[in-house]
């Protein structure tokens, strides 16, 4: 009854596909067994079929597996063929840099999905290539410091998550650029015109939400003045806006909300100049609904899978998606059907669903099919959107039409 596993493929997290060839001989029926860690299922399939699935919740990466074709006949199992494969392991969640100083690079992640054995971190100068750093840390580590740098030099920090098995060995790997810190003692103390060159991805956060806090305080005292000078204002709008967006654009995957609150508060107080004001801004007033829709996508949600906030001139909602089956209304979104007039002039036959939220004239709206194919893939997608109450931070934009200006608002609204 010998045969031959022709293919095991991973379809995504939890599933993998096993393809064989048919058995010889004359059998009732295929069992295939796959055994991962403790764990041992067993599915049963027709003599003809040469394909089947295994899986393992929540996660199959990591695990050592060991795979089993067996036949029956007349009651009794027959071993065909078999199969052993270590599953390559996920990437680390959440990595990001937590401090640095002239010559460290601190950093701090999340464990993968599945298993692994180790975390190996590696800082490597970019320009020369050459390792200056490297350490292993445990699967129960969360953190690591690359030490003994060359001050304000860019490093490539390499991330491999390692699984072992005997002497088979997998592993998968996410790099960053990142750079050692400045000398800089004090950043809020920098002009704005300084601060709008600065690299924020080597800035620790406490140190960015001081500056916001600082770029707070200054609007404010600009719009308090007896007699506002236009030209000021607008000025510190231009440069802000660059801020901003270099703020949202910095090398995270996530920020907390005491980082994430001060940012869209800022954008918020921008938003209650007129729009003649903001209309003067040019296309930097189109950063600041940019830098919103980024750092929205970015808040961290470590307690509640959404986070849903009513502010002034917007409201923004960002809602992790576990589920491969979306109920869209639970989510606020409205259908639409073919024979319905176009949204914003768009073909309705591209769009599945709108986000319609009362007194908020100017909402957003996305294509599903894009969202779906990330959850079938089980990448854990988010939708991120934001509604305004006006168009006053498009009110700059060079652009003729609804279409022109999605693309020109460089909208992020799938994360």
């Amino acid at each position: 009854f010998k045969n031959k596993i022709l293919n095991v493929t991973k379809l995504n997290s939890s599933h993998i596909e096993i393809d064989w060839s048919r058995p010889n001989g004359d059998y009732n029926f295929i069992s295939l067994v796959c055994i991962i860690g403790t764990y041992r299922s067993r599915s049963i399939h027709s003599k003809n079929t040469v394909r089947g699935l295994c899986s393992h919740q929540p996660s199959l990466s990591g695990y050592f597996i060991d795979i089993f074709i067996n036949v029956d006949k007349t009651g009794v199992e027959f071993r065909a063929s078999e199969y052993s494969l270590l599953i390559k392991p996920e990437r680390v969640k959440n990595f990001q840099l937590i401090s640095s100083t002239p010559k460290t690079l601190k950093f701090s992640w999340d464990p993968p999905n599945g298993i692994y054995s180790y975390v190996n971190i590696a800082c490597i100068d970019l320009k020369t290539n050459v390792l200056a750093y490297q350490i292993n840390v445990s699967n129960t580590t969360f953190q690591a410091e690359c030490i003994n740098l060359t001050p304000n030099t860019q490093y490539k920090v390499r991330v491999k998550t390692i699984a072992t098995v005997s002497n088979e060995t997998q592993f998968e790997i996410e790099e960053y650029n990142l750079a050692t810190g400045s000398e800089i003692s004090n950043i809020t103390q920098l002009s704005l015109s300084d601060l709008t060159r600065v690299n924020f991805s080597n800035i620790v956060s406490n140190e960015v939400i001081s500056v916001l806090n600082s770029l707070q305080t200054n609007l404010t005292s600009i719009k308090n003045q007896t007699l506002v000078d236009e030209n000021r204002l607008i000025n510190f709008l231009n440069e802000t806006s660059i801020i901003l967006e270099n703020i949202a654009l910095r090398n995270t995957l996530s920020e907390k909300e005491e980082f994430v609150l001060p940012f869209i508060n800022l954008i918020d107080s921008f938003m209650d100049e007129s729009r003649q004001i903001l209309g003067r801004t040019g296309n930097n007033s189109n950063k600041l609904s940019f830098s919103l829709e980024v750092i929205s996508n970015k808040l961290e949600l470590s307690t509640s899978n959404s986070f849903t906030r009513d502010f002034k001139n917007f409201f923004v909602k960002t809602q992790i998606i576990n589920s491969s089956k979306v109920d869209y209304s639970d989510m606020g979104f409205a259908t639409t059907s073919n024979n319905q007039e176009s949204i914003f002039n768009i073909n309705s036959d591209s769009i599945d669903y709108f986000f319609g939220l009362n007194g908020l004239k100017y909402a957003a709206f996305f294509n599903k099919k894009p969202l779906e194919n990330l959850i079938n893939q089980n990448k854990t997608p988010r939708i991120t959107y934001v509604a305004y109450s006006s168009p006053k931070l498009f009110s700059g934009s060079n652009v003729k039409s609804v279409e022109d200006l999605e693309l020109d608002c460089k909208s992020s609204q799938i994360g």
